[in-house]
């Protein structure tokens, strides 16, 4: 009783729109009564749709449904493989159809319209079934997400931490020793132990547009402490040179690290190639270091490193370049270089692979 009491209500209601209407106003013959259910996305192995479609009519009605995918010369396709249930009605009254699907095999989205159609106004379904299963679009998202994420350098794996910093690790028996850190998150200091074993703290001070300006290493060993000072300097977001100083105090002409920057640009991958290339063990064995870089990095990759170092018997340059090695996806997965020395005559070093990387 109170199924029809429901139903005799809802075509009241449709009666009565129809008496108080106009001549000129159209009076609603159907009426779906959850628009929601009116948009309905399927995966590939689902063989129904999301939920079942209600809707109220005056009179009569019928369905057509038209696939509204388009082949790649721009036919139609068919729409077999879906269907409703029931398909049609023969009279006034409240309906509830369901939507049967068939798995969708092709591996590409196909979508359908259903138009339930009553008198001369209708109502429109319109569903989508994806080209993959619910577990292969998860599985493709979680690729998309690690995709450029460098997995290894130099044969060894990439450690990431919590605090969104890359720690290369190296495998010693059922320990883990970090080598190297990368990060482009912000902290004050970091305490670990290097490869031998050996304490090292490092302080980060940062300048007003957030660049990486001055590390202060401080490396424990049994034969003591040492300090390592190295300031940056920067022009934009590029890093035009770094001054440092093994004994603490930074002076002029100790170390100078120039850098060069090429017309290629990169902007691929989680790792900072230019921060990586820039410093070096000179910094007292301080694990390469691409920590402290808030800002957007450099987009053009690094050409040319130049070292000029002081020492009581004179001055010595070095000059680096660089040469990169992209997969087909775009990625660098070596880089080469050559070192020359300014001083001595044919001092050019045949090029030697320092990083590879995998992705």
């Amino acid at each position: 009783m109170k199924k029809i009491s429901a139903l005799s209500a809802v075509i009241f209601l449709l009666l009565c729109m129809t008496a108080c209407s106009s001549d000129d106003e159209k009076v609603p013959t159907i009426v779906a009564n959850n628009q929601q259910a009116l948009q309905q996305v399927a995966y590939a192995d689902d063989i129904q749709g999301e939920s079942t479609v209600s809707f109220t009519t005056l009179g009569a009605w019928h369905s057509v449904i038209k696939d509204a995918s388009t082949t790649r010369e721009g036919s139609s396709k068919s729409s077999n493989w879906v269907s409703i249930s029931p398909n049609s009605g023969d009279k006034a009254g409240v309906y509830n159809i369901n939507i049967t699907l068939t798995p969708n095999e092709s591996g590409e989205n196909r979508s359908a319209i259903i138009s339930i159609i009553c008198g001369d106004q209708e109502i429109e379904i319109s569903v989508s079934q994806k080209g993959v299963t619910k577990e292969e679009e998860k599985n493709g998202e979680e690729q998309k997400e690690t995709e450029g994420i460098v997995k290894k350098i130099n044969g060894e794996t990439v450690v990431y931490m919590d605090f969104e910093s890359v720690l290369i690790a190296k495998q010693i028996g059922e320990k883990l020793y970090p080598t190297k850190s990368y990060s482009s998150t912000e902290w004050g200091y970091i305490i670990s132990k290097d490869y031998y074993n050996r304490e090292w703290r490092c302080d980060y001070e940062y300048e007003h547009l957030g660049h990486l300006a001055q590390t202060s290493t401080y490396l424990t060993t049994q034969e003591g402490s040492n300090k390592c000072l190295a300031l940056y300097y920067w022009d934009s977001n590029k890093l035009s040179y770094i001054r440092g100083d093994q004994n603490g105090v930074s002076r002029d002409g100790y170390l100078r690290t120039n850098l060069t920057y090429g017309s290629t640009k990169y902007t691929l991958g989680n790792i900072d190639i230019n921060w990586l290339l820039a410093t070096d063990e000179y910094y007292i064995d301080l694990p390469v270091s691409a920590i402290g870089i808030k800002t957007t990095k450099n987009e053009n990759l690094l050409i040319e490193k130049t070292q000029i170092e002081e020492k009581g018997d004179g001055k010595y340059n070095y000059k680096y370049t660089y040469r990169y090695v992209f997969n087909e996806a775009g990625y660098i997965t070596e880089i080469y270089e050559t070192r020359e020395h300014s001083v001595f005559e044919n001092s050019k070093e045949e090029e030697r692979l320092i990083y590879t990387f995998e992705y």
